[in-house]
């Protein structure tokens, strides 16, 4: 029998023929116009899905994508922290002084007429740290250069230099805040736990930044423990690579920022800017830096943890937004009560949700959160701007440069929702107001009292179109540039 299978067995040749594939030939020179090599140009929604970071691919839409597509990102804010003001009626009687701690801050949160424009400035002021005369002069001495590339570098290291001074203190508190949700979720394990505390405490010692490296090799071991537990969880997976990550961003260097100005002045022509450049760092170091630090009586380690410090603390002081402040406060203290978690934890997490929409790399626009009350009246506003924005359509052929592309959001109460969509293109104001329809005819005829009200200012009026509101636009259709800011190099370029 075995004879007859081996007759019966044909005999094939297992070794698949290989096709002759055509030699460059090493003498032509490459051909940069020749596209037809290009298969397949990355897709623009892929190329978006590549910015998620340890967001895994199935939740990536979900958290990013659908923040611009998403209509209930822009009325997210305003309606559930209303909606949330009033789940804190019902929380038991026995937390009556958390209740009535929340229910005082929510009344701090409301702003009056007057101190609208102080709120708008001062969340302004938050959105970068780059801000000031030293600043000021940063971008009067590149325009001077003409963009000279060793002047621009100069400045962009000084930049770095100055960020990885003040953010340390930022850093080490990442650190910390990811360890401590680790503690939250590992708390079944008091070896686990009890390390994790320990570190989060060091971490938030003023001796943090001198025992750094001892710190990172604890942190790393610890780590490495957690991923061999028996309650390690997907979650927790998308938390330790933003820990390592957070430690990478720490720069321990304190000659970064002397190495910095030497170069940058290195580069710079007359020995006026160069003294009014030191002048402005030294006035930008003193404002920030505690006197024990300029004195010479702290060691070197210790200075560029209390700078970053004192950075905090005097922003703190002059700049601190009362809106924004508030909202993180009444979130703080709403996540610590099982209660408020029961009842508006949904709630909780859309309004996170929402102020991703603040400025960052996936959504670069100005965002302002405005509560106001008057005459016993309330009105919640969100306010979106491009200040790069292209020209509207209808104003491109005749015009350059770029406009200020601004979406108002705002629900009054007992009266509805509007939107406001503005371009502001040099002088001229493009304004597209949406209202409830039920209020329509009552705003169709304000749009000489607008014009009026410009009147003197320098600006006009190039179009006023007054319509009902007939459902929610995302951020992605208004600001219909934004996905393409991401999209990175098309390769037949």
């Amino acid at each position: 029998m075995a004879d007859i299978l081996k007759i019966s067995t044909p005999l094939l040749d297992k070794t698949p023929l290989q096709a002759n594939r055509p030699v460059a030939d090493p003498s032509v020179p490459f051909n940069l116009s020749d596209v037809t090599r290009v298969i397949q140009t990355t897709d623009p929604s892929e190329i978006l899905q590549q910015n998620t970071g340890y967001v895994p691919k199935e939740d990536a839409p979900r958290i990013l994508t659908d923040l611009l597509k998403d209509p209930a990102v822009t009325v997210t804010l305003i309606r559930n922290l209303t909606m949330l003001q009033e789940v804190i009626g019902l929380i038991p009687g026995t937390n009556a002084s958390l209740t009535q701690e929340i229910e005082q801050m929510f009344e701090r949160l409301l702003l009056s007429p007057e101190d609208i424009v102080p709120e708008l400035m001062r969340q302004e002021q938050n959105t970068t740290m780059f801000k000031g005369e030293l600043f000021d002069q940063l971008r009067q001495i590149l325009d001077a250069s003409g963009g000279q590339r060793d002047t621009a570098t100069g400045i962009g290291v000084l930049l770095k230099s100055l960020n990885a001074v003040m953010s340390r203190h930022d850093v080490l508190d990442s650190v910390a805040n990811n360890l401590t949700f680790l503690q939250d979720r590992l708390s079944a394990s008091p070896a686990l736990s009890g390390r994790l505390e320990t570190l989060i405490t060091a971490l938030r010692s003023p001796e943090a930044s001198t025992n750094l490296p001892q710190l990172k090799e604890d942190i790393f071991a610890l780590l490495k423990d957690i991923e061999s537990s028996v309650l390690y969880t997907p979650q927790m997976e998308k938390i330790l690579p933003l820990v390592v990550y957070n430690l990478s961003r720490y720069n321990d260097n304190d000659d970064f920022l002397p190495d910095a100005l030497r170069l940058l002045l290195g580069s710079l022509n007359g020995t006026e800017t160069r003294e009014e450049l030191v002048t402005k760092l030294s006035a930008y170091i003193d404002k920030f830096m505690p006197e024990e630090a300029r004195s010479g009586q702290l060691p070197p380690e210790q200075i560029g943890m209390l700078f970053s410090d004192g950075a905090r603390a005097a922003r703190a002081a002059e700049d601190e937004s009362q809106v924004m402040e508030v909202i993180a406060k009444i979130i703080g203290r709403e996540t610590e009560s099982e209660d408020i978690k029961l009842l508006a934890g949904d709630k909780l997490e859309k309004i996170i949700h929402s102020l991703l929409s603040s400025p960052s790399n996936f959504t670069p626009l100005l965002h302002y959160i405005i509560p106001v009350e008057f005459m016993d009246l309330k009105a919640f506003a969100e306010i979106w701007i491009d200040p790069d924005a292209p020209p509207p359509e209808d104003a491109r052929k005749g015009q350059s440069g770029v406009a200020n592309h601004m979406l108002l959001v705002f629900d009054i109460e007992s009266v509805g929702r509007f939107e406001s969509e503005l371009y502001v293109h040099g002088k001229r104001i493009a304004l597209n107001l949406l209202c409830p329809p039920d209020y329509l005819d009552a705003f169709k005829g304000i749009g000489p009292a607008i014009r009026q009200a410009v009147a003197g200012t320098g600006y006009s009026f190039e179009s006023i179109n007054i319509d009902k509101l007939e459902r929610t636009h995302s951020l992605m259709e208004v600001f219909t540039d934004l996905p393409h800011k991401r999209t990175g190099i098309d390769v037949k370029v």
